[in-house]
């Protein structure tokens, strides 16, 4: 019994060990590592896991860095964009598209065909049915617009959703 008693806590530390560290990796600390393994099959796992937490904080590094400079480059753009999931519900966005629209509430994650003019929600409606570009032009609140979409495809070829660019050609009317 004695010896059963060092063999199962020789076997249970590092499992408890490896399971508190498995909590601090969900509530988001990256840089935890497991030390003092054992040279069994034990260690290995805790190696394992200590290359999957390296892994895991490079990729979410990344991915952060790639987020942000999408959003610079939305935010930079001229014209306004938005992104509809084919579910309907608004991706994503820039201040441009709220100022053109003249709209002050935040979109994301709302339903498109409650928060854009009716002249948009067509042409997504008309762009998520028949998967082409369309492009048209309109009147909203004494500017002249034109609005590009095109759908979004996944890696599958599945649609995604649907990109629209939104431009003011008011003065560009008003000079022809």
């Amino acid at each position: 019994l004695i010896l059963g008693y060092f063999i199962s806590k020789g076997i249970t530390e590092p499992i408890a060990r490896m399971k508190d560290k498995v909590k601090q990796i969900t509530n988001g600390d990256f840089s935890t590592q497991i030390d003092d393994l054992p040279d069994d099959e034990l260690g290995e796992l805790g190696e394992s896991f200590n290359y999957m937490s390296n892994k895991l904080e490079e990729n979410l590094t990344e991915l952060a860095k790639e987020k942000n400079r999408m959003q610079e480059m939305l935010t930079s753009m001229t014209e306004g964009v938005l992104g509809i999931r084919a579910n309907g519900k608004i991706m994503l966005n820039n201040n441009v598209i709220k100022d053109i629209l003249a709209l002050n509430s935040d979109l994301e994650e709302k339903d498109f065909a409650e928060r854009l003019p009716a002249e948009l929600v067509e042409l997504i409606e008309k762009v998520l049915a028949a998967e082409t570009e369309e492009e048209i032009e309109f009147e909203l609140n004494e500017q002249v617009l034109t609005a590009q979409a095109a759908p979004v495809r996944r890696a599958d070829d599945k649609l995604w959703g649907v990109i629209i660019l939104v431009s003011d050609i008011t003065e560009i009317k008003r000079l022809e």
